[in-house]
């Protein structure tokens, strides 16, 4: 896995957990493609510092339709 996330605070490494509650979903956001999805947890030597909250991202490139995401219509 390769996460695509900026790095506001200049983590170097990265942990990806399997999640087999939550999926993300496509949506639409103001007419345009987005996915519905979870933000990033951040947890530090056992302690959550930001919670988990639903996002909705919309993607600033071409790649929900590079890779035909807009067509499927099915969760991801």
């Amino acid at each position: 896995m390769h996460d695509v996330t900026p790095r506001a605070d200049g983590e170097k490494r990265i942990m990806f957990v399997r999640d087999r509650e939550r999926s993300i979903t496509l949506c639409s956001y103001e007419g345009r493609p987005a996915l519905n999805s979870f933000d990033n947890v951040r947890i530090r030597c056992g302690i959550i510092l930001t919670p988990l909250r639903r996002v909705i991202i919309v993607p600033q490139t071409d790649m929900i339709y590079k890779y035909g995401l807009a067509d499927r219509g099915e969760v991801l």
